[in-house]
């Protein structure tokens, strides 16, 4: 994936979402408090799943992610709460850790069947 990729990924819903449901402990307005994202970023009592997505929403507008033009991906997350700022910007990197692996592994499996099935066909071949 390039560079540009990666910037368009950690502003992704994909990305996002485990983020807005996560539950954040930190410093708010004073306090140290743990309370689930959603409850911070979005008021009232909707139905969960507006409210989820009211807070990937807000998410979109404080995760920013830029290339140099070295080709490297700047992530930056703004918050109200350095706290969680830095809570989600360490939150972003182990998904898309997770995308990677989960990426690598769906394209390793045909990989490692076709080779399978390649060394099964040369085994019959030799013995017969």
């Amino acid at each position: 994936m390039s560079a540009q990729g990666y910037a368009d990924l950690v502003q992704s819903r994909e990305i996002l979402l485990p983020g807005a449901e996560r539950t954040f402990s930190g410093r708010v307005k004073g306090a140290s408090r743990t309370l689930p994202l959603i409850d911070l970023y979005s008021t009232g009592n909707g139905p969960w799943p507006v409210r989820r997505d009211a807070t990937i929403g807000v998410l979109m507008k404080q995760v920013k992610a830029t290339v140099s033009k070295t080709g490297s991906v700047l992530l930056t997350v703004s918050s109200p709460y350095p706290d969680l700022s830095q809570e989600l910007a360490s939150a972003i990197l182990a998904e898309v850790d997770s995308f990677n692996l989960r990426n690598r592994q769906a394209e390793a499996t045909p990989e490692r069947e076709f080779v399978e099935q390649r060394v099964a066909v040369a085994d019959r071949k030799s013995v017969g």
